[in-house]
């Protein structure tokens, strides 16, 4: 029967009704196949897709030739299908692979409305867009030897070989051989060592000889060892420099601590708006003017007095204990580094031939105390370089350069006042930082206008060093 595209024309008549025979198909003997190669290529043969082969109903006619057609072609597939496993199954080895199963299913039936009075029946062997064909990744297990081909349409499942059972041998388990008995020493029971004495070489009196000359040697090395770390400890000077240091560095951090009570006096008297007190020493401002600047200096003097005199701690580097640096600072015996005491202060103090202080009483440990506390940690240092020590970071104007140097002038007249006793003679100005400062001459009447602020400071510094001298020299003894 041709396959080409027909057009069948016929006319509407009664629907009749055939019986067609049932289909027998004749068996199919089996095919025997020569041992293919190791490798196969198999592929599948794409099906066509069938349409319209269920006769409708309504139709008044049944077309044999198509259908015949539609089963020789499921009964190659089958057979095709048959071939692919005995192929697989034939592999060297026994494998057994799972291969794609291909499912048919069932004719799909295309019905068109009210048939018309001359049907059109357009058979075309081209697969449409989506063909009505379930494809799947696997084939169906194959059995192995000696079992039949799985029935078309059946899916089976994969039969696992038992292979012979595998015989598990029992472990031997491993017995600890006895160990021997430990019998413990009955008390009282002394072990014997025995004692294998090498003898010295030489007579006696060579031993004894060698004996000495290896004690004297080993002394003698000794001796040369400590000679030799005697040159690289620090000394004392060295040490107690540091102990200076570290007291100047405590003071500066309470000086210079914003939330404290002296750093916000020193900023006032540095601010842009402050006025300038060097006027006072000039005489270049009228009553009203000067008066206010007055008060401004006195403020300054009185609160820098009175908040270095709340420092007294008990405890740290500052406190009144036997272990602090302060303690240290009054003891005798100690030796300062060169250049600390000015020359005025030299004169008041007494030092051994090896320059050490001696006979360090209350007056002279007052004068130590106040010239840590005011003249290097205060005067010399943030009065007089207070960019280089951190009152300020930035170079500071004219006028808040002559304000500092109004204030460590004054401040320096106080502690010449505190450091002898009363109603002796006034210490001399400092030759070593004279050049810096204003003179006794220049401020004399400034003195005057100022002599309450000077008389109120003095008495704080004086009850309060010899407080503080009196806590360092009762301070209890530490055990070590």
């Amino acid at each position: 029967m041709s396959q080409v595209k027909h057009i069948i024309e016929h006319r509407v008549a009664t629907p009749k009704q055939y019986q067609l025979p049932p289909i027998q198909n004749p068996p199919q003997a089996p095919v025997t196949y020569p041992q293919p190669y190791p490798q196969h290529i198999i592929q599948q043969v794409p099906q066509p897709v069938v349409q319209n082969l269920v006769p409708d109903q309504r139709q008044g006619m049944f077309n044999k030739g198509d259908w015949m057609e539609m089963m020789m072609m499921q009964n190659h597939q089958m057979h095709q299908l048959v071939v692919q496993q005995m192929m697989l199954h034939s592999l060297p080895g026994g494998r057994m692979t799972q291969a794609p199963v291909t499912y048919m299913s069932e004719p799909t039936v295309v019905r068109s409305p009210v048939p018309p009075a001359v049907h059109h029946h357009h058979y075309q062997m081209s697969p449409p867009p989506q063909p009505a064909v379930h494809h799947y990744s696997a084939l169906p297990p194959i059995e192995p030897k000696g079992q039949s081909l799985p029935q078309p349409g059946r899916i089976v499942s994969p039969v696992r070989v038992e292979g012979p059972p595998r015989v598990i041998e029992p472990r031997a388990i491993a017995v600890p051989e006895r160990q021997p008995t430990l019998v413990s020493p009955q008390p009282g029971a002394r072990r014997s060592v025995k004692k294998t004495n090498i003898p010295f070489p030489g007579p006696r009196g060579l031993r004894k000889f060698r004996h000495v000359a290896y004690a004297a040697w080993f002394i003698s090395s000794l001796k040369a060892l400590r000679e030799k770390n005697a040159g690289s400890r620090p000394s004392s000077v060295f040490l107690f420099g540091i102990i200076l240091k570290e007291i100047v560095a405590a003071l500066h951090r309470i000086y210079l601590n914003p939330s404290g009570n002296i750093y916000p006096v020193l900023a006032d008297a540095i601010n842009p708006k402050a006025y300038d007190l060097s006027n006072l020493v000039r005489g270049r401002v009228g009553d009203k003017e000067g008066q206010t600047m007055i008060q401004e200096l006195q403020y300054i003097v009185e609160n820098l007095v009175y908040h270095i005199t709340e420092i007294m701690p008990s405890t740290g580097v500052l406190g009144t204990h036997r272990k602090s640096a302060v303690f240290e600072l009054i003891r005798n015996g100690k030796r300062f580094p060169d250049g600390y005491f000015w020359q005025v202060e030299l004169d008041r103090l007494q030092f051994s031939e090896n320059g050490r202080t001696t006979n360090i009483g209350d007056p002279e440990a007052f004068m130590l105390i106040i010239g840590i506390f005011l003249s290097r940690s205060l005067i010399t240092t943030l009065l007089m370089k207070p960019v280089d020590y951190g009152l300020s970071n930035q170079q500071l104007s004219d006028v808040a350069e002559r304000n500092l140097k109004v204030i460590a002038t004054t401040m320096l007249y106080l502690v010449r006042r505190v450091s002898v006793s009363r109603g002796r003679a006034l210490m001399s100005m400092p030759g070593e930082i004279s050049k810096y400062l204003y003179t006794d001459e220049e401020m004399r009447p400034l003195y005057s206008r100022i002599a309450k602020s000077f008389n109120y400071a003095e008495g704080l510094l004086r009850e309060w060093g010899q407080e503080y001298i009196k806590r360092l020299r009762n301070a209890p003894t530490l055990k070590n």
